[in-house]
């Protein structure tokens, strides 16, 4: 059995989704501020600088499900190729290693958001 993505693009508040979800690392980027509620779920939490650092994480990484979640600004700055290469590896972290990964970006519609997912 493979595991699952989800690509998210909308501004829906992330504490919502994490209750539906076993999540095991959560990725955020730049512009993405937590409050104590997260301190109720058992996760491990990761800023993520750069995309390459995120490229690095998801391929290397021991963890299995993976929240990441992007800002819409940030991830518009990130080259299309750069994009695909995270998409690539995020489907072959779900395919080969069973994980379900979330890719959530947030806040306003970005430019970028259509060349992540199929």
């Amino acid at each position: 059995m493979h595991g699952k993505i989800k690509i998210l693009k909308n501004d829906d508040t992330p504490y919502k989704i994490l209750d539906g979800d076993k999540i095991d690392l959560l990725l955020i980027s730049d512009g993405i501020k937590l409050n104590k509620n997260i301190l109720n779920y058992d996760i491990k939490i990761q800023r993520i600088l750069t995309p390459y650092q995120l490229l690095r994480t998801v391929s290397v990484s021991a963890y299995g499900n993976y929240y990441i979640i992007i800002e819409s600004k940030i991830f518009d700055s990130w080259k299309l190729m750069i994009i695909q290469e995270i998409y690539n590896i995020i489907k072959m972290r779900a395919y080969y290693h069973n994980s379900n990964i979330i890719f959530h970006i947030y806040e306003n519609r970005t430019v970028n958001e259509n060349f992540i997912g199929d």
